[in-house]
């Protein structure tokens, strides 16, 4: 399940924080995102969810400070390959099939930006 458009949220929200306050707790950061829209509130359980959750965050798309999101479950066949943003917002689903599921996540960061932002994301809490 991934968060389309996270990443262009991620990057607008932080091009809004003061440089001198960026290098602050991925923590921080984190709970400024989930906490900044009353729809992402209720998909990351900070409000009450909606009776139908699958209706409300994978039907239709929401506008969260100009950009689109919806929660999309990925699919796929063995082989296929997905490639997202380093810092797509996303989560394990649930298995509801008969086979165990793998997924190996291979990190290639191609731009200077890119690379900044994954490394704060990232960033164990200190």
């Amino acid at each position: 399940m991934i968060l389309s458009g996270s990443p262009r949220l991620l990057i607008q929200q932080e091009r809004q924080i003061p440089a001198s306050q960026r290098r602050g707790s991925i923590a921080v950061l984190r709970e400024r995102f989930r906490r900044s829209d009353p729809w992402l509130m209720a998909l990351t359980g900070h409000a009450p969810s909606p009776a139908d959750r699958i209706a409300a965050f994978m039907d239709a798309e929401t506008i969260v400070e100009g950009i689109p999101l919806r929660v999309v479950e990925l699919t796929g066949e063995p082989g296929d390959m997905v490639f997202c943003h380093p810092v797509m917002v996303h989560c394990v689903a649930p298995n509801r099939g008969a086979r165990p599921r793998f997924m190996r996540i291979k990190t290639q960061l191609l731009t200077r930006e890119g690379r900044e932002l994954s490394s704060r994301w990232h960033r164990p809490d200190s």
